[in-house]
């Protein structure tokens, strides 16, 4: 037995791709967002970097009437996650 493709085992996937979402309050909210479109098309490699993805992230909050940047929890991990994926 052998595979003639992998495009359904890794890489991109047109159909999952067309649920994403590029917009969003948060980058954070973003990912979120995406790791669960993903889910939905069974997509868990896409599933499971979007939610690596979530934890770099803060989530903005509400300091009297501003929002503090997003920014991400740790430059240093952020920097190395990225370069990884």
């Amino acid at each position: 037995m052998f595979l003639l493709s992998t495009r359904d085992l890794a890489g991109a996937d047109r159909t999952a791709a067309e649920d994403y979402v590029f917009t969003g309050h948060s980058l954070a909210e973003v990912c979120e967002k995406n790791a669960d479109a993903a889910k939905a098309r069974g997509r868990f490699d896409h599933e499971r970097m979007f939610r690596t993805l979530r934890t770099l992230f803060r989530t903005p909050q509400k300091d009297g009437d501003k929002w503090r940047p997003e920014g991400f929890s740790s430059d240093a991990l952020a920097k190395n996650v990225i370069l990884n994926l």
